[in-house]
């Protein structure tokens, strides 16, 4: 009698277990589909905004950390030839809307990189003519100032 009430008491904390998780399951995957819903609203408004060039810092900066979690998640593809070619026109597509953004920043570079070239480079050399660092005169070393003094004592 007393294996049967322990029997029936180790199915129903067993039943309870296995319906907690079931729960939990359920209420994970709404939570998953609830986040991929609103990740796919945010990117369709973050597309809507570059089509429009109205992307803010912050925008910009969450889309290139998208673009840098996607090569990543690429690279990490193990392709066989025949898909090699597939993501190699994926990744030419990818880079071709990707640089036309990128453009103005390459365009600044090289227009600041121009104007570089273009002035007169600063003087190596900004101190005076004929001293050394020390400011001793040129030519003057330690010797020659000791000979002198030397004639000078004995005069």
């Amino acid at each position: 009698m007393r294996q049967r009430v322990a029997m029936r008491e180790q199915d129903r904390l067993q039943e309870k277990e296995r319906l907690r998780r079931q729960r939990q399951r359920t209420e994970r995957e709404a939570r998953e589909k609830a986040a991929q819903a609103e990740q796919e609203a945010k990117l369709a408004a973050l597309e809507r905004h570059k089509e429009t060039g109205r992307l803010t810092k912050e925008e910009k900066r969450y889309l290139n950390k998208r673009t840098r979690q996607g090569v990543a998640r690429a690279r990490t593809w193990d392709l066989e030839e025949d898909e090699a070619d597939e993501a190699a026109a994926l990744q030419a597509q990818i880079l071709n809307r990707i640089g036309s953004a990128s453009g103005a920043g390459r365009v600044r570079k090289q227009r600041r990189a121009r104007i570089r070239e273009a002035l007169p480079k600063a003087s190596d050399d900004r101190r005076y003519a004929g001293l050394t660092p020390g400011l001793a005169p040129v030519g003057l070393s330690d010797e020659e100032s000791s000979e002198e003094e030397a004639s000078d004592a004995e005069d």
